[in-house]
């Protein structure tokens, strides 16, 4: 697909759309800010290791995978 879905798998947006139909639009609003605040809090961690030397590949991949969510739940809510 294309637009801001890009990054997501077919399995995220699928897991959306039935959150979507199974429990309405606020629980998707839900997931939606859960997901931003956990990416912001990841962030975080990912400047403090840095900025010790700390490993961040394990946290950066967390990342990925919150982006790639949040990119299917907008894609879901259009």
């Amino acid at each position: 697909g294309q637009g801001r879905n890009k990054d997501a798998t077919t399995g995220q947006v699928r897991q959306f759309e039935n959150q979507l139909q199974q429990n309405g639009q606020d629980s998707l609003e839900r997931s939606k800010r859960s997901l931003q605040r956990k990416l912001r809090e990841h962030e975080q961690k990912v400047r403090d290791l840095r900025a010790s030397g700390g490993y961040t590949s394990s946290i950066e991949r967390e990342i990925k995978n919150f982006r790639q969510q949040l990119n299917a739940i907008n894609d879901v809510l259009g």
